[in-house]
């Protein structure tokens, strides 16, 4: 991540104001506020190991991220692997081959990257033993890029329910979503689906958020949208929520 500057201080605000602590201040800003002091456009590029070990030396436990605007760097993926598997484990073999008396990652960098920042030595792993460079490859494919495609209602009705026992900043830390994202998908449950039922007065200038006519249950129906409107489904679901025109 781009890091603007990294410096050890006394917490001025909030709950822990009084208390030391190590601020970590990410570049890049999105919200160009006219009072912001901070020049976020300058900083470096370092890993998080990198910053575990310049952090290291400062007698605190508090970590305050600022900016910037730090989560358009706090949401990267590598940030939310690592933190699901410091909950978790580890609960997915890393994939290897067998190079002579070595061995090589054919699956799982991104994972073993996170076991060597939290510090976890043992690792499972599951080795194909001598497959040529070819095969490997393939492997790496099928295995990332295989997937299924997830039903948005009953994965909306999830995170509902999740949300009733976990805190928002908690899943957003480790699940592929933000915060915004998370409440979007819980509102979705509470939308007014019956109003599409009757479609037969819908046209293409209806004000309402979807503008085509259908003859199936709305329900059913996000997989043809999401195909007409060549959309990702998550932003056709979200225009549709906040009532924007597709």
């Amino acid at each position: 991540m781009k890091v603007n500057d990294i410096f050890y201080s006394i917490q001025g605000e909030g709950g822990r104001s009084g208390e030391a602590s190590i601020f970590i201040r990410l570049s890049d800003c999105n919200r160009n506020c006219w009072f912001c002091d901070t020049d976020w456009e300058k900083g470096k590029e370092m890993t998080l190991p990198e910053i575990l070990k310049q952090i290291k030396p400062y007698k605190s436990r508090w970590i305050v991220w600022t900016g910037g605007e730090p989560t358009l760097q706090l949401t990267n993926e590598a940030v939310k692997l690592t933190e699901n598997i410091r909950r978790n484990g580890q609960v997915e073999n890393i994939i290897i081959r067998q190079l002579g008396d070595k061995f090589e990652v054919v699956n799982g960098n991104h994972r073993l990257d996170s076991f060597r920042e939290l510090k976890i030595k043992e690792v499972m792993c599951y080795n194909f033993g001598e497959i040529t460079q070819e095969q490997a490859m393939r492997i790496a494919i099928e295995t990332n890029e295989t997937r299924f495609k997830s039903n948005t209602i009953k994965l909306a009705e999830t995170i509902k329910q999740l949300t009733e026992q976990f805190n928002m900043d908690d899943l957003s830390t480790t699940m592929p979503y933000s915060v915004t994202e998370i409440e979007e998908m819980s509102a979705l449950l509470d939308f007014d689906w019956e109003q599409f039922e009757n479609t037969e007065d819908l046209t293409e200038t209806t004000e309402i958020v979807l503008s085509v006519k259908l003859h199936i249950k709305v329900k059913e129906r996000l997989d043809q949208l999401e195909k007409t409107y060549e959309m990702d489904r998550h932003h056709l679901i979200t225009k549709w929520i906040k009532g924007e025109k597709i």
